[in-house]
């Protein structure tokens, strides 16, 4: 394909998940003028439009109707307590403090979506957190996603720009030049590409265009420094057009997976689940076992019964048992990227901030590791939003 050189942007964002896209909309608002791009190998979304949509806050209005006195800092520690952290002294300090900015940005950034027309249920209850701070985007994440791109469709300067894929990054005097098909000029980047749950090969990723290749162009090209992912498969219901929920531990061990190798006692599947990638399977569980408990994550109530199962075609009676499924064996999170400081600075190897290089969403992670404690989804709205302050040169 011929490539030429692109009028100058201001600003190229790679990736148009729930992070890229409230970098886009915050940056067009507090700089009108500002030209932006947004990148994005596949459909504006990413993996954020096929989330269940949990956001998890504290000290948010939701919470307040709901009669919950809580507070960032009791976030805070609770979050502490969810959290993985690699790295060394230095390093542990700053995930540390993004950890509190981020608690303490949360619930302005849930007023921001929610007056933005994001509807919200809940705060559900999800522990180990000791306060319900739930709040499920309605019907579910891809809620958010379509709200912000409707937002961004009313600022002209914005352009997004779906399936191009990026191929190259390169400094361009003080700016930086990126290769998606054509070549795009900027003065700054911004990485909010995803994580790379589609990467590993031995399991396929939920979301198959999550490769974060542009992560480890940044690292190579730039000096960044890139935290290695880590892969944890799970499984995932797979029909057409329902949700992508995930079983309960509990009910997984209540029973027996069917599954193409055979039947696999529940208590054994999830130490067997990197052996099964993308296989289809079914659970069969006594029905009796189920009755009264939440059994999956589901959009929109956090958790759902076997009677919402039963009613959305997702599980089936057969005698005294029910059959959960088709499930597939993906993965759907693999924490692990660049390191950033509290203005998402990209950082590289000694720890400086690179000039006009910035990340968000799980692009920004560094060696955090979140855990799939819903606080993906908040993450990337919180960061993004942050990345497009610095971008504006506006107060924290």
């Amino acid at each position: 394909m011929m490539m030429h050189r692109a009028a100058m942007r201001d600003v190229v964002i790679v990736g148009a998940g729930l992070a890229g896209l409230v970098c886009a909309w915050q940056l067009a608002d507090a700089r009108p003028r500002a030209r932006v791009l947004v990148l994005d190998q596949g459909r504006p979304g990413g993996s954020s439009a096929l989330a269940v949509g949990s956001f998890t806050a504290a000290g948010t209005s939701l919470q307040r109707a709901a009669g919950v006195e809580d507070t960032p800092a009791e976030h805070y520690a609770d979050l502490l307590r969810l959290v993985d952290l690699e790295g060394d002294a230095g390093d542990l300090g700053r995930y540390r403090r993004l950890l509190r900015w981020f608690c303490e940005e949360a619930p302005a950034t849930w007023e921001l979506l929610s007056g933005a027309g994001v509807r919200f249920a809940g705060p559900y209850p999800e522990p180990p957190h000791r306060k319900p701070r739930m709040h499920n985007a309605v019907p579910a994440a891809r809620a958010a996603v379509e709200t912000v791109l409707q937002l961004l469709a009313s600022r002209p300067k914005v352009e997004i720009a779906p399936g191009r894929e990026v191929t190259a990054l390169d400094r361009d005097g003080d700016g930086f030049r990126v290769t998606a098909g054509e070549v795009e000029r900027c003065a700054a980047l911004v990485l909010a590409c995803g994580d790379r749950s589609a990467a590993w090969g031995r399991v396929p990723g939920l979301n198959p265009d999550a490769l974060g290749r542009p992560i480890e162009m940044a690292a190579a090209r730039f000096g960044c420094r890139d935290h290695p992912p880590r892969y944890a498969p799970s499984l995932r219901t797979v029909v057409p057009g329902k949700p992508h929920v995930e079983p309960q531990r509990h009910l997984v061990e209540a029973g027996r997976a069917l599954t193409p190798a055979g039947t696999i006692p529940g208590v054994r599947l999830l130490e067997r689940l990197d052996r099964l990638g993308g296989q289809e399977v079914h659970l069969r569980v006594a029905e009796e076992r189920l009755r009264d408990r939440p059994v999956c994550t589901y959009p929109g109530i956090g958790y759902a019964t076997l009677d919402h199962l039963l009613e959305q075609g997702l599980a089936r009676r057969c005698g005294p048992e029910v059959e959960v499924g088709p499930l597939r064996v993906v993965v759907t999170l693999a924490d692990g990227g660049l390191d950033v400081d509290a203005d998402m600075a990209v950082l590289d190897a000694s720890g400086t901030p690179l000039p006009g290089l910035f990340a968000c969403g799980s692009a920004a992670l560094g060696g955090i590791q979140l855990n799939g404690h819903r606080h993906h989804l908040m993450w990337a709205a919180v960061s993004g939003r942050r990345a497009a302050r610095s971008l504006a040169g506006t107060p924290a």
